[in-house]
């Protein structure tokens, strides 16, 4: 297992020790040095080390307020933590791994043996977090399969119960519409087969010219019923000839469809969401606004981070899962499009809040 990017915060006040501990492993990881507790919170905060090698006996403050310092604060807390020190006491050791450590060394040190403990913890760690990406990246396959089968799934629910109430001309529409909605959910269900397949390989999604106005047409064909329950007006001023680089079925299911139901789950009744698309030099960008509850600061830094998931009540209570955004994101990405958001919180700012959210797309 390859150990060259992983990071190495080694913290000891005597710089003869901190010079021992890297000579075991220069050139093997990445090693960055911290001579006091003080500097060493801030390091293990801006660097993320992989492994922490945390001498007790400082000044000021010693290695085991450090440690539960670092345990405390969700940015820093899951970083192994090995004691490397003089103190030999058995007491030492117990409150050491009581306070979160994974290790406990003690000097004289043994090199060799030092270098296998830490290269094992490493390993350990790199198992761990694939295994939590592995597990993130499923959970936001079923989100997409649970939450983005919904829309064809209502919208075909929806229109068996109008078919036994219009006329025939009317009902010839509607069948037409459910086949189509019927077949969008279908392409789904492979898309996230073919998801899985990507993420497994390592490989890309296959991008092709999709026309802007035709995805939020059937985007917006999903979803105007739930507007329409809500009472907030649908507007899309879209120009027919806008191509961009994607790729179509998440491009309608999992990017517009999930921006559009946030916008109307945020949304009050009687307001509005207003998409606008433009050329833009050699791109396309396209614009979602809604004049809701808005997002608040400390929300919006972790709103495209999986790791964080944010999820809030609508203003009917709604529910969501916190998958959304980072999926969304992470097709702007694949498509090589950039996505920004602003918002402005109603308890912030009451009489104009609302949500805007921008994505400048490859034009084709």
């Amino acid at each position: 297992m390859d150990l060259s990017n992983c990071k190495i915060l080694i913290v000891d006040d005597e710089a003869n020790n901190i010079r021992v501990l890297a000579d075991c492993f220069k050139d093997e990881v990445k090693l960055s040095y911290a001579t006091n507790g003080k500097k060493a919170l801030e390091l293990a905060k801006s660097i993320q080390p992989d492994l922490i090698l945390l001498d007790i006996m400082m000044p000021e403050m010693d290695g085991y307020q450090v440690c539960q310092q670092l345990k405390l604060d969700d940015l820093t807390k899951a970083i192994p933590v090995v004691f490397a020190t003089a103190m030999n006491q058995m007491e030492d050791e117990q409150k050491g791994l009581d306070l979160g450590a994974i290790d406990y060394i003690t000097k004289p040190y043994r090199l060799s043996i030092i270098k296998r403990r830490v290269f094992n913890h490493l390993q350990l760690k790199m198992v761990r977090d694939q295994f939590q990406r592995s597990n993130q990246e499923n959970q936001e396959l079923v989100h997409i399969l649970c939450h983005d089968l919904c829309n064809p799934l209502f919208a075909i629910d929806m229109m068996i119960e109008l078919l036994g109430s219009v006329p025939e001309k009317k009902a010839i529409e509607l069948r037409s519409k459910m086949k189509d909605a019927s077949r969008n959910g279908l392409a789904i269900i492979e898309m996230v087969r073919e998801l899985k397949v990507l993420d497994e390989k390592k490989n890309s999604l296959v991008l092709k010219k999709v026309n802007l106005a035709q995805a939020i047409d059937k985007s917006i064909s999903m979803l105007s019923h739930r507007f329409e329950e809500k009472d907030v007006k649908l507007l899309a001023d879209v120009d027919s000839d806008l191509d961009v680089k994607a790729e179509e079925v998440s491009l309608v299911n999992s990017v517009l469809n999930n921006i559009l139901t946030n916008a109307l789950k945020f949304s009050y009744k009687n307001s509005k969401v207003i998409i606008k698309a433009k050329k833009v030099d050699s791109k396309v960008l396209l614009t979602i606004q809604d004049f809701g509850m808005g997002i608040p600061k400390n929300i919006q830094k972790d709103l495209f981070n999986l790791a964080k998931l944010t999820s809030r009540l609508g203003t009917d209570r709604e529910r969501g899962t916190g998958f959304g955004m980072p999926s969304i994101k992470k097709f702007i990405v694949a498509y090589g499009a950039n996505i920004d958001i602003w918002s402005q919180d109603e308890y912030e700012f009451p009489d104009d809040h609302g949500t805007t959210l921008k994505i400048c797309f490859q034009s084709e």
